[in-house]
Parts: C-alpha cells; sequence; structure tokens
C-alpha cells in the first residue's frame, strides 16, 4: 500500500482518503465505539486516534468525528508535496510512546482504550480500561494481570476496519 502512494500529490491522496473514510464511517456498524466517543466528547474528555493507518486515513477520521488529535504512520513527501512511496513515521507497536509525546502530560491519566488490533500491546499495557473486538485468544501472549482489564466484545460488534 505504501509504495503505490508514490508519485502522488499530498492533496490528493487526503482528497481520496476522505471521501473513503466518509463511505467507510456511513456503513460501519461499530455503534459502541461511536457512542463511548461521543459520551467522552460531550463530558469533556479528550478523544484521540492511535493508528498504524496512513496519516491521510487517519486525518480523515480524525476530521469526520471531530476528534481531538491524532498518532498515526505518516508519509514522506518532498518540498513539492509529492508522495516519496516510503514511511516518515511508522508508529507500529510505538503507539503509546507518540500519544505520550503528543498530548499534554496531564492528558493520559487513565486511558481507555478500543481497539481490534492484538498488537496494540503498548496501548493495552498502559491503559485503565480495554475494550477488545475480537478473538480472546489473540492476546493469550498478555500477563493475566493485564487480562482483568480487558473487556472482550464479540469483533462484528467493532469497527468493519477503516482504519487500525
Amino acid at each position: 500500500m505504501v509504495f503505490v502512494t508514490r508519485g502522488f500529490h499530498q492533496d490528493y491522496l487526503y482528497g481520496q482518503a476522505a471521501a473513503y473514510v466518509q463511505e467507510r464511517l456511513a456503513r460501519a456498524s461499530n455503534f459502541s465505539v461511536r457512542d463511548a466517543i461521543t459520551r467522552a466528547q460531550i463530558a469533556g474528555t479528550s478523544v484521540y486516534l492511535a493508528t498504524a493507518s496512513l496519516d491521510m486515513v487517519a486525518s480523515a477520521v480524525v476530521d469526520q468525528l471531530r476528534l481531538d488529535g491524532m498518532v498515526c504512520s505518516r508519509l514522506g513527501y518532498d518540498d513539492r508535496g509529492i508522495c516519496n512511496g516510503r514511511f516518515s513515521v511508522d508508529v507500529t507497536g510505538k503507539k503509546w510512546d507518540y500519544l505520550n509525546a503528543e498530548i499534554p502530560s496531564d492528558g493520559l491519566r487513565a486511558p481507555t482504550v478500543y481497539t481490534d488490533n492484538p498488537e496494540d500491546f503498548d496501548l493495552i499495557r498502559n491503559a485503565q480500561r480495554v475494550y477488545f473486538y475480537g478473538d480472546p485468544s489473540q492476546l493469550s501472549g498478555l500477563p493475566p494481570n493485564e487480562l482483568t482489564k480487558i473487556l472482550f466484545l464479540p469483533a462484528a460488534a467493532g469497527s468493519s476496519r477503516p482504519c487500525d
């Protein structure tokens, strides 16, 4: 996926991603996640997207759901805005570190994580509460004390995977 973006202008990639995300969010069945986002926003809680998805997709999700910010993998662009087809930032397995750098120091007091990605171990370890959409056996590598803070939900109740 990353290499095929080579040669495209950043504005084009962001425009295509915005259309894609709008269409996917309209069809997504992740009502429990959307409800949790809405409740948090009404309560004045900041909501950040932490995803290994590319910057143009993550940015579209943040814009359309009116989130407070994001950490995501980013493509490299030259000074004309042309994509070089390589990562400039890859947050895979390092989302927690990037969140800590992005969010004000008092913002990560007791985070709640919603994920369908079994590779989000760094987020799971640092969260107070975790909602995991998927097969519990995917997290069998976690120590028992980490598993006690996880609520497992059926995969169908989660995201239709517009992003990680």
